[in-house]
């Protein structure tokens, strides 16, 4: 142990002694205060770790509610905006039903006047038989082959004109006469009007009949009568053709 200092003295011995005692109470008292500084600074650590932690919750909480409100303004958006949707459908719905309606009395209104249209072009097309028509009327008439017939009718109309000429057509074999006097036509008549003598016998007024519903039959719009001015002689029929409408 000669290589520890002051080992082989009496002072040496002493002294070093001494100063490790005194050492070992700097060391103790060091010990105590370096402990007291531990636990110092782990309350420390733990009071700032608290209050960082509290601070984090705190953060945290006021993201939370900033969270909340955000989602709650949000979802309150969002049912206005449904809101507004729906009623948007609902007037796209009613702006659709008008638009149907409007389509429908549209389509009605278009049908309408192609009704009326039509009905009054054949109010003024002419009045015309068809070639059948005429021959199965001639037939019909037929039995009455010879009968004395006179025709008149307006002056300067067509339309007239070519129902006298259907009439002549049907007539075949019949005995057209000319009037003995002209025959003033009544104002304003519509239709043909076949005239016999009050007078007439039977045959004449039969067969005055089955022209006057032949005709009508096939849309020419005739009727029988007895002619009390100037009637036509009793074995004679008189027609007369008059307007269409």
């Amino acid at each position: 142990m000669s290589w520890i200092p002051g080992w082989n003295s009496i002072a040496g011995t002493a002294f070093w002694s001494g100063f490790f005692f005194w050492a070992s109470i700097a060391s103790l008292i060091l010990l105590g205060v370096t402990e007291v500084l531990s636990h110092r600074y782990t309350e420390r650590h733990d009071e700032l770790a608290a209050i960082e932690q509290t601070d984090t919750q705190r953060r945290h909480d006021e993201e939370m509610a900033r969270i909340h409100l955000e989602t709650k303004r949000l979802t309150a958006e969002a049912e206005a905006s449904r809101a507004q949707i729906a009623d948007a459908q609902a007037g796209a719905e009613k702006a659709r039903a008008e638009i149907a309606n409007a389509q429908a009395v549209a389509a009605s209104a278009n049908e309408r006047a192609f009704r009326l249209q039509r009905e009054l072009m054949e109010l003024k097309a002419p009045r015309q038989m068809s070639p059948h028509a005429m021959a199965k009327f001639v037939q019909a008439l037929r039995p009455f082959r010879g009968q004395e017939i006179e025709i008149a009718t307006y002056l300067n109309s067509p339309e007239c004109a070519s129902v006298v000429d259907q009439i002549r057509a049907i007539t075949f074999g019949w005995k057209h006469i000319a009037p003995e006097r002209p025959i003033v036509m009544p104002p304003g008549q519509v239709g043909v009007l076949v005239y016999t003598n009050p007078s007439a016998p039977e045959s004449v007024k039969l067969a005055a009949e089955t022209l006057a519903n032949g005709l009508s039959g096939y849309g020419l719009m005739a009727s029988t009568s007895d002619a009390d001015d100037h009637p036509p002689p009793p074995m004679r029929i008189r027609v007369t053709v008059g307007a269409k409408m």
